[in-house]
């Protein structure tokens, strides 16, 4: 047999943000696990999220999934965000999940006093494997910015197609320094100088 938890609504608080739970935990009994010890998961969550006016912090990088981690301390991300979505169980891969984030002025990249983009909004679709980014824009000093893409973690390694745009964007020491060295020696040997 099985036992369960049911979660009616839950709701949390800390600071500024909130987030509300609701749906079933279920697990095997403990006949049921010494029968089948090495097959199925023994928590089996089929949870809603909502969270509203999240800080990317050192406490949503301590919950979050190893590579999902340090991908946003590699961008060095600040802002805030909202999710919505579901928590569940995959019998080949543990815990499932699917969330749709929405940005609020955020930034990337630290340059000291400042950061690369500010102003980042946009919707992102977060599974274990995937981060799809969807409509973002935001700004680089004067410059419009906007991407699209998917990052994937099929391993250890991150794959990345991401598409990119600015309009008016100046290449200044930051972000020529941000660009890989091919692209830099092609600028420096095609620069009208």
């Amino acid at each position: 047999g099985e036992d369960h938890m049911t979660i009616k609504d839950a709701h949390f608080q800390h600071g500024d943000a909130k987030m509300s739970v609701k749906g079933v935990v279920q697990w095997a009994s403990d006949e049921e696990r010494a029968a089948h010890p090495a097959t199925n998961p023994t928590l089996r969550p089929s949870l809603t999220i909502a969270a509203t006016d999240v800080p990317i912090d050192d406490t949503l990088l301590a919950a979050l999934p190893p590579m999902h981690a340090k991908w946003l301390q590699k961008l060095n991300a600040q802002g805030r965000f909202d999710l919505a979505g579901k928590l569940t169980n995959s019998p080949t891969s543990g815990l499932d999940f699917a969330f749709d984030v929405s940005l609020h002025d955020c930034k990337l990249w630290s340059q000291g006093d400042r950061y690369a983009i500010n102003g980042l909004t946009g919707n992102l679709k977060l599974t274990p494997t995937t981060l799809t980014l969807i409509d973002l824009k935001g700004k680089r000093g004067d410059s419009d910015v906007a991407a699209q893409g998917q990052v994937s973690w099929p391993g250890n390694v991150p794959q990345m197609q991401i598409v990119a745009e600015a309009k008016n964007l100046a290449l200044d020491e930051p972000l020529f320094n941000m660009l890989p060295e091919p692209a830099q020696r092609s600028w420096v040997a095609g620069r009208p100088e």
